[in-house]
């Protein structure tokens, strides 16, 4: 749903703002301090408030500003960007562990290259590629083809130890859609199915 369709429809299911063709325009235009130019061209597709205007806006409509602006809603929104902490906590951790155990590592900027990480050992060069794990159902998505030319690492955030991650190679299980990592057994060992899952080896 595009914005102008989001914005027609708020305004017609809000009690404040006028029926179609009893001067909606007009009334938004003066509750928002723009010309009804502006709110003509918002309905008909042709431009979009700027920030403050549409923060006005979904105040004005009784909205999510975040669902009037971009057609997600705030649940969404807020899972969005916790599993991209993850991501980017388990991104940064296996940076570390990499620098740590000697490696040169930098972070890929190619946007037609699919890893995360190239780092160079010993005059190796290995790429990496990170997924984060869903912390309470340790779910995995392992959508992306697999290639040999990169490893894949599950990041897997352990909260039982205060915090700490654990890197877990799934490359061979890549391109297998959703996994469903077991929690470890009393020897720290990980399953997918009856699959053991190795921890990372550098």
């Amino acid at each position: 749903m595009e914005f102008h369709q989001r914005l027609t429809r708020a305004a017609g299911n809000s009690s404040q703002i006028p029926e179609y063709g009893m001067g909606r325009q007009t009334f938004i235009a003066k509750e928002l301090g723009v010309s009804q130019e502006a709110v003509r061209k918002w309905f008909a597709g042709e431009s979009k408030p700027r920030s403050q205007a549409m923060a006005n806006l979904a105040t004005l409509l009784d909205v999510e500003l975040v669902w009037l602006s971009l057609g997600v809603d705030h649940s969404e929104t807020n899972s969005n960007r916790v599993m991209a902490r993850r991501q980017d906590a388990g991104l940064y951790a296996l940076t570390s562990y990499l620098i740590y155990n000697g490696y040169s590592v930098a972070f890929t900027l190619d946007a037609s290259d699919n890893s995360d990480l190239t780092a160079m050992h010993n005059g190796q060069i290995t790429k990496f590629r990170t997924h984060a794990v869903e912390q309470t159902t340790r779910a995995i998505e392992a959508l992306a083809v697999p290639t040999g030319s990169i490893v894949d690492v599950a990041c897997v955030i352990n909260t039982n130890l205060g915090f700490g991650i654990e890197f877990l190679d799934i490359s061979n299980l890549m391109g297998t859609g959703s996994l469903q990592l077991k929690a470890p057994s009393k020897t720290g060992i990980y399953k997918i199915g009856k699959d053991v899952v190795k921890q990372l080896q550098l």
